[in-house]
């Protein structure tokens, strides 16, 4: 990770990272974390949230 940071810094300044894991999260949960992305401008997380709990929901209705 510090290497990519590096490489990047050579660009331009970062002003901030996230590690982003999958987790499995309940709905609450989910809605709660991905108004607060929102709300921060992390529109990147925030798409990555969604996409992974729309993952989970086809999932578990078995069309996947």
């Amino acid at each position: 990770m510090e290497e990519v940071l590096r490489r990047f810094a050579t660009i331009s300044p970062i002003s901030e990272c996230e590690l982003l894991v999958e987790k499995r999260m309940g709905k609450h949960e989910a809605i709660l974390k991905a108004r607060d992305l929102f709300n921060d401008d992390k529109y990147w997380g925030l798409t990555k949230l969604l996409n992974l709990s729309a993952k989970t929901l086809i999932m578990r209705k078995g069309t996947c």
